[in-house]
């Protein structure tokens, strides 16, 4: 048994980039926050009972009067953690409620200012104008192009300084990703591996678990609160650096020794992941990777995980299942559409995805284009780096979002330092670079799937397209209505270098063509 609560103390620690907290006793006075900025008020306390299983919320009154009722969490050490932030300015305040008399009634107050926190938008949410859309809580465009990296979990495991993490996400920064794909926590990788791997890049089997014991000789009584202080640091970074974490929660390919479905330890451990992460702005939820394809879970069990995230999460963050089968039959419960599809015909499944979906966005999480690295990790379909581009612009072009995968990030195989390797061996993140910001310039959202030339198509509606034009074409044929100008004025983009042709005007007909700047290679044609 724990002892019987003894004592009380509440100190305000807030997020840093050093990991370092700012602390102040408590006081009446006031927290000052930003917009979306993340505050831990940390509460101490015994407990007569496991403390992962104490309850513990607060009820927070929002400037408009609404009530926030956010969960709270044991952080270890006799620390109880409420993780806020707030979305509206003003005044807030908070009581808490506990069934431990000392963590409970407590109150405090809190000002959010107009100002953003690092220019943040806020949380991801369908966009409000289009449902087959996401975008920002303060409706900013939020072009969702996502970056695998299932063992982000593991880099710097324990260290204070963080100079491996911060040096591969700068890299995927500023390439314009805005999303990371990742596990919670994953073990090992069931395949051959490369044997020319050096342990410095080599993160599978790694000795630390997200419960007591190890993976392979698990003690499910309690939680590994030193894990999640760890995947603390990696969610503050990615919010820092304005990327979502799009969170799987659960992976059963990857050799993790998990406690039995629907158990105590189970949903205390899922509980947990959604109580201590869902105040960050930048968190988007996924129940299991590959959901329902190795037997370890069924449908049943999918529906109450969901409903056990709907139940818990006051800030209802997006929320999917990477499970194609799940989601097609079960689309009322999941916020977007995943799919894994490696088709070579992607653009047909793609879009018939979106056109069997209309009020829900889709989003290609795997869609079998993995870019050769120093290694061989998992090669797929397709591993040119140019091949790989394109099946991403073929996604978008669909009217849907996509994943990008390099096989020295995306598993067990980890290399930070992009810029030591030789240039042909360096992943082309810059590509990625140019498709975002085109998506971003041409407002992805503004557009739709349309059927103004033999290759793919996309139109705003009012006179703009964008088409797609293909390496084995040698020009692209163009039919539109008339413009009441009389002609259409061409520019090409070329997605390798991002940069644009000079625009030249085109006389209008039923049938028109245009021609490349040079063959060979995959362009962008923008006619208005």
């Amino acid at each position: 048994m724990f002892k019987k609560v003894i004592s009380f103390l509440l100190f305000i620690s807030f997020v840093s980039t050093s990991y370092a907290s700012k602390n102040s006793s408590y006081s009446s006075k006031k927290i000052h926050l930003k917009k979306w900025e993340v505050v831990h008020i940390e509460f101490k306390s015994t407990a007569t009972k496991n403390p992962f299983e104490v309850k513990f919320e607060a009820i927070f009154l929002q400037p408009n009067g609404k009530e926030l009722i956010v969960p709270g969490f044991y952080n270890g050490n006799n620390t109880y953690v409420i993780r806020f932030s707030g979305n509206q300015t003003g005044d807030w305040s908070y009581t808490t409620n506990s069934d431990i008399k000392r963590l409970h009634n407590k109150k405090g107050h809190l000002h959010i200012s107009s100002e953003a926190f690092n220019n943040c938008h806020g949380g991801i949410i369908i966009d409000k104008e289009n449902p087959q859309y996401v975008s920002y809580e303060d409706e900013h465009p939020y072009f969702m192009t996502a970056y695998e990296f299932d063992w982000f979990f593991a880099l710097d495991y324990g260290k204070k300084e963080q100079t491996e993490t911060v040096q591969i996400l700068d890299k995927i920064a500023e390439n314009g990703f805005n999303q990371m794909v990742m596990n919670v926590y994953a073990y090992d990788i069931r395949w051959k591996k490369d044997p020319k791997i050096i342990p410095a890049h080599e993160y599978g089997k790694p000795n630390f678990f997200p419960f007591l014991g190890s993976n392979t000789d698990p003690d499910f009584s309690s939680l590994n609160v030193d894990f999640f202080k760890n995947l603390d640091k990696k969610i503050e970074l990615l919010h820092e650096k304005n990327i979502v974490s799009h969170l799987m929660i659960y992976v059963w390919n990857k050799e993790v020794n998990w406690p039995a479905m629907n158990s105590l330890e189970d949903n205390r451990y899922f509980d947990y992941i959604i109580k201590r992460y869902q105040a960050y702005p930048n968190i988007i939820w996924d129940v299991s990777k590959e959901a329902l394809a190795y037997g370890r879970c069924d449908e049943p069990y999918l529906k109450e995980r969901i409903s056990r995230v709907r139940k818990l999460d006051a800030y209802k963050r997006l929320l999917t299942v990477h499970d194609f089968k799940f989601c097609r039959k079960n689309s009322e419960l999941v916020d977007f559409i995943s799919i894994q599809n490696w088709n070579t015909e992607l653009y047909h499944v793609m879009t018939k995805c979106r056109a069997d979906f209309p009020n829900k966005p889709i989003f290609n999480i795997e869609h079998g284009g993995y870019e050769k690295s120093p290694y061989e990790v998992f090669i797929g379909s397709y591993d040119d780096p140019k091949t790989c581009l394109r099946r991403n612009y073929v996604c978008a072009f669909a009217g849907t979002y996509s994943t990008y995968y390099w096989q020295a990030n995306s598993w067990s195989v980890i290399i930070t330092d992009i810029d030591a390797l030789p240039k042909e061996q360096q992943p082309k993140l810059n590509y990625y670079n140019h498709f975002i910001n085109f998506f971003q310039k041409h407002e992805f959202k503004k557009f739709k799937p349309s059927n103004a030339s033999v290759s793919w198509n996309l139109t705003d509606g009012n006179g703009k397209y964008i088409m797609f034009h293909p390496s084995e074409n040698n020009s692209v044929r163009i039919h539109v209505p008339k413009p009441a100008n009389g002609h259409l004025n061409l520019t090409w983009f070329n997605p390798h270098t991002g940069n644009y042709s000079k625009t030249a005007p085109l006389k209008w007909a039923s049938y028109l063509w245009a021609y490349p700047p040079k063959l060979g290679q995959d362009w962008i044609l923008l006619a208005e």
